[in-house]
């Protein structure tokens, strides 16, 4: 049976928490448009017949763009990707002689991250006149095609799931929404991003995709520059899992975002305990414990 969620009321600690993360908030920097072309030769358009993202989950994804230039060969190729707008990866390519496809085989080595992050890609490319162009900024999933997911979106959150019942996605909606304006009072801007919660039934399938990676007992993780928050359910508690676990830690999302951490584990911990509607502890005592 749902249970009625407790009513929370701001303490003095509460108050303190929220005049400190006002304090260390950063300004807000503005993003800037990608460059088309810039080179010897600045109106040169480069042609891009096509390109194309494919998820293999969980054993990696494959870019590829075929372009050509007006102005002779492409000779190198940068692909830069990230997963959210907190941080990016790049890799150079190099072209040979003639080539007009150029792909890149990302695999799990490189570092291993769950089904359904966001992936946002652009490419450079520079031709043997030196003139690079940037392409327009593209955007994909690495789906998980080997099993059927659920998926519900909100302002708030993405949820996706597999293996358990079909109201846990509106567990997580409805939770997200109740702490929304705890969030905005708390950090004082939204993230730049809706976070996602990517939720595994077991451990099984929650370690399939952390290849050479020994996690333990951990049985979930969030991190910023996925910009996502990937969990375990435990011991079937559904409710506690929206309304305790993923209020949690899109707190640290929060606390990463927009105050780039908050330091110390007893703070880190203690503020992101106070956004739980379910709290299935102690929270003050596992505070003084940290």
């Amino acid at each position: 049976m749902r249970r009625r969620p407790p009513i929370k009321y701001a303490t003095p600690a509460v108050i303190l928490i929220v005049i400190l993360l006002a304090m260390v908030l950063p300004a807000s920097a503005g993003e800037h448009p990608p460059r088309s072309g810039y080179g010897p030769a600045q109106d040169v358009e480069f042609e891009i017949r096509s390109q194309s993202f494919e998820s293999h989950y969980p054993d990696g994804m494959t870019f590829s763009i075929e372009a050509y230039s007006p102005a002779g060969d492409i000779v190198s190729a940068k692909l830069f990707y990230r997963y959210s707008p907190t941080a990016g990866h790049s890799v150079r390519l190099d072209v040979e002689p003639g080539q007009h496809e150029i792909v890149f085989e990302w695999d799990p080595t490189m570092g291993s991250i769950p089904a359904w992050l966001s992936v946002e890609y652009w490419w450079q490319l520079t031709d043997e006149a030196g003139n690079v162009y940037e392409t327009e900024h593209y955007f994909a999933e690495y789906e998980d095609h080997t099993r059927e997911w659920n998926r519900l979106e909100s302002e708030d959150i993405i949820v996706f799931w597999f293996g358990m019942p079909d109201e846990v996605g509106q567990y997580v909606i409805d939770a997200m929404a109740a702490q929304r304006e705890t969030y905005q009072a708390a950090f004082c801007q939204p993230l730049r991003f809706i976070p996602r919660a990517i939720l595994y039934p077991d451990r099984e399938s929650y370690m399939e995709w952390q290849v050479g990676l020994d996690a333990g007992h951990v049985i979930g993780t969030t991190r910023d520059d996925w910009g996502a928050t990937v969990q375990v359910v435990s011991g079937n508690d559904y409710y506690d899992l929206a309304y305790g676990t993923v209020l949690h830690e899109v707190a640290h999302l929060y606390q990463m975002e927009v105050a780039g951490g908050l330091g110390v584990s007893w703070f880190v911990e203690g503020n992101a305990t106070f956004f739980e509607i379910s709290q299935q502890y102690d929270y003050e005592h596992r505070v003084r414990a940290l």
